[in-house]
């Protein structure tokens, strides 16, 4: 049986790539993805947090109550 694991690297550049859209509903689904992963004990996401840091302070001044919230 063969196990396919997923570079944290891999998903933070997707992350990365993806958090400068206008969409506020993908805005809302890259900063739940991003909590989640911070919430993974083990997980070192803080080492990838300067390359996701613009993106998110974007997001924080989106006028989208929903997203502040989040």
């Amino acid at each position: 049986m063969e196990t396919e694991v997923c570079d944290l690297t891999d998903i933070v550049l997707l992350l990365k790539e993806r958090i400068y859209t206008n969409n506020p509903y993908t805005r809302q689904f890259i900063v739940s993805w991003i909590t989640t992963l911070y919430a993974i004990p083990g997980l070192k996401i803080s080492v990838y947090l300067p390359q996701l840091l613009d993106g998110l302070f974007r997001i924080l001044g989106d006028p989208n109550p929903d997203l502040r919230r989040q």
